[in-house]
Parts: structure tokens; C-alpha cells; sequence
């Protein structure tokens, strides 16, 4: 029962950004997509680089045993990123194993973590401000 409260607490994180995003331009939108794909492309990059999931966990170990890198050949390293399509941020998966290793090694989450949630509403906080400056002037 855990696993279905921790899931809801994801989509709650998410239904409260798209709330804080609905009133605003669509200008303001795409420029917090675009801030957001970087910043967690950088997040997840990191996470690989030091052998964590994206929930700040150890990665599972191979088949064989061993600590998997995700950056020796490069492929997943480079291949997997976050991209913005005009309001719609989506992940890039470029690899065909990149399904598997999501699923094996949790490379990518299947609900938003708290540091990334944390990341996201500080940006879309930022820009609302932002704009809510522009408005009073």
C-alpha cells in the first residue's frame, strides 16, 4: 500500500506545478520547461556520474555483480536527457535499452522525486514572481 501512497504523492507534486503554471503565458511556460529540462538533465547526470538512482539510493548491482556506471561507453550517459517541447518537458531516452535500465536501475523515475520536486517549484515560484513584477509596473 506504500508503493500506491508514495505514486500519489508524485502526481500531487505534479498536479500542484501544472496549478501554479495555468495561469500564466505561455511564453512564461515554455521558459520554465526549458530552465526545467536543463536543470534535470543536470540533476540526472549527476545521479549517474555517482552511482545513485534518481532517489538518492545506491544503484543496483548488475547481473554479474558488479557496480554499474551508466558512464563508461557514454551511451546512457549522453543518450538520456530531459528535453523541452514548447510547455511539455519530456525525457529522451536515445538508447533501445533504455526502457530496461529504467525499470532495472531506476535511471529515470516513475514518480517525481521530493529534490526534483523541490527544484521545479522553485523555478516556476521564480518565473511567477517574475511576472507578477512585470504586472505591477
Amino acid at each position: 500500500m506504500s508503493g500506491v501512497r508514495n505514486m500519489r504523492s508524485g502526481i500531487d507534486s505534479i498536479n500542484r506545478l501544472k496549478g501554479a503554471l495555468r495561469d500564466l503565458p505561455l511564453r512564461i511556460r515554455s521558459a520554465v520547461a526549458k530552465d526545467a529540462a536543463e536543470i534535470l538533465t543536470r540533476e540526472l547526470r549527476a545521479d549517474y556520474a555517482a552511482g545513485l538512482t534518481v532517489f538518492d539510493e545506491p544503484r543496483p548491482l548488475s547481473v554479474k555483480g558488479q557496480k554499474l556506471t551508466l558512464v563508461k561507453s557514454g551511451r546512457t550517459y549522453s543518450d538520456v536527457y530531459f528535453t523541452a517541447v514548447g510547455t511539455i518537458l519530456r525525457a529522451s531516452l536515445g538508447t533501445k535499452y533504455a526502457k530496461y535500465l529504467i525499470g532495472k536501475y531506476r535511471i529515470l523515475p516513475q514518480k517525481l522525486p521530493v529534490k526534483w520536486s523541490a527544484q521545479l517549484e522553485q523555478i516556476v515560484r521564480e518565473y511567477r514572481e517574475d511576472f507578477e513584477r512585470e504586472l505591477a509596473r
